[in-house]
């Protein structure tokens, strides 16, 4: 259950941590366990990432390189925030899991996709930096094997993992695109992420988008 999830997840913060001292800003480390679960550890400076000359950038990329693989594109007004005053090395967390590490969670077995997380830490410490609504988070979640098989075009839905509810909740994050092999989420927080199949019509769609090309970044 709710406990279970805790364990593991001070498991992952300890090994991250533990990668995470070993790099300076401008690299990274990645391992996978047995159980398909990733973990990357990235270091840079937070300078680097602000660009105050376009507003408009795509934003920087944390996870996977490649169509359909699992990312997340930050906007770069997220470090204009405030959150990040004070904050000169940035630590990022990034994790894939399989489904089942929320299977307490999954209420009819909804979930289509493994989920991913994202978590940003100052360096020095490594407390962690709480990012809501200070600009978009693109995230491309693929559909697992199993899922791919059962999707016949129906609605999918985006959704994060509410801590203090111990449940899944779509509240903050649409549906940006439908692909054949992968959803993109339109969120405005980190924290650990999925998507499910929903036959309800009232879940948003950011922009109406569908499309089932694949992604460039």
């Amino acid at each position: 259950g709710g406990g279970r999830l805790r364990s593991f997840s001070r498991i992952l913060d300890e090994v991250s941590g533990a990668l995470a001292k070993g790099i300076v800003p401008g690299q990274n480390l990645s391992i996978r366990t047995d159980d398909n679960t990733e973990v990357k550890v990235r270091k840079d400076y937070v300078a680097a990432f602000v660009d105050e000359s376009d507003e408009d950038a795509p934003g920087v990329l944390f996870g996977e390189q490649g169509p359909d693989r699992p990312k997340f594109v930050v906007s770069s007004r997220v470090f204009q925030g405030a959150n990040f005053s004070g904050v000169q090395e940035l630590e990022t967390r990034f994790y894939r899991l399989n489904k089942e590490a929320y299977s307490f969670a999954d209420i009819g077995n909804t979930t289509n996709s493994d989920i991913v997380v994202l978590s940003f830490h100052d360096a020095y410490g490594g407390r962690e930096i709480t990012i809501n609504g200070t600009g978009p988070i693109d995230i491309t979640i693929p559909l697992s094997t199993n899922a791919l098989s059962r999707n016949s075009g129906g609605r999918r839905s985006c959704r994060y993992f509410d801590v203090e509810a111990q449940a899944w909740s779509t509240t903050g994050c649409l549906v940006h695109e439908i692909r054949e092999l992968s959803t993109l989420c339109r969120c405005t927080h980190l924290t650990a992420f999925s998507t499910a199949f929903s036959e309800s019509d009232s879940i948003e769609i950011d922009e109406g988008s569908v499309n089932d090309s694949d992604d460039k970044l």
